[in-house]
């Protein structure tokens, strides 16, 4: 094993009724094995000195590495944060809002792919993705796309919600869906979640999967003169 030295000069003076604790970030001129050392320049107190105290203790290393691929399909988010007083030596709290995955719309396929909360979308993203979804085993012909836009639009028409503040009318989609799936399910279980939110089921149709609407609609019948 070769053994690698790199010195560098870390300033440590306070005077503290307690122990004060220095931490320090160093950058290594290579990735490689290293040695760390720690050597006191200053004196040390004298042991007949019973009002000093100035022992030096060295006692952890935290590792830090820097790869393009380390968090992959992660959503990450990285804060610096300067340590002051204001932050009473807690962690502190981060709200973030985050857009979602960006997917494609049922209704143009081949446009770019945007966050969307339209179940419909989700759906179909879930079917077909090759990584998370049943894309392996379902091929987008397997998708009746007719009945996926019809849920889209049905799901994107905008109704109207009165407020309990006494007749304040809210426009919103008929339904969204904002989720996050941070364990393992069956996929049948989560289409199955979403399509009972949003008054729909998934079925299979032949050898194509449809969207069935739960929806008001006009029936017609045919009658014939005897």
């Amino acid at each position: 094993m070769i053994r690698k030295t790199a010195t560098q000069l870390l300033p440590a003076q306070e005077k503290a009724k307690a122990e004060s604790i220095f931490s320090y970030r160093v950058k290594f001129p290579s990735a490689d094995r290293w040695v760390i050392k720690i050597t006191r320049l200053s004196d040390d107190i004298s042991n007949s000195d019973t009002k000093n105290a100035g022992d030096t203790y060295f006692t952890s290393v935290q590792e830090i590495q820097s790869a393009d691929v380390a968090y992959n399909n992660i959503a990450l988010l990285g804060i610096r944060v300067r340590a002051t007083d204001q932050l009473s030596g807690s962690t502190p709290t981060v709200t973030a809002v985050i857009n979602g995955r960006l997917i494609r719309d049922v209704r143009n396929l081949n446009a770019e792919p945007s966050a969307s909360a339209n179940p419909a979308n989700i759906l179909y993203d879930l079917i077909t993705n090759t990584r998370y979804g049943a894309g392996k085993y379902i091929s987008p012909e397997q998708i009746d796309l007719e009945s996926f836009q019809e849920f889209a639009d049905f799901c994107d028409e905008i109704v109207y919600s009165e407020e309990e503040d006494g007749g304040t009318l809210t426009a919103t989609p008929r339904f969204e869906i904002n989720l996050v799936v941070d364990k393992e399910f069956r996929l049948t279980e989560i289409i199955h979640k979403i399509c009972s939110s949003c008054r729909s089921v998934a079925v299979w149709n032949g050898d194509k999967i449809r969207i069935a609407i739960d929806k008001k609609k006009c029936s017609d019948t045919d009658f014939l003169h005897g």
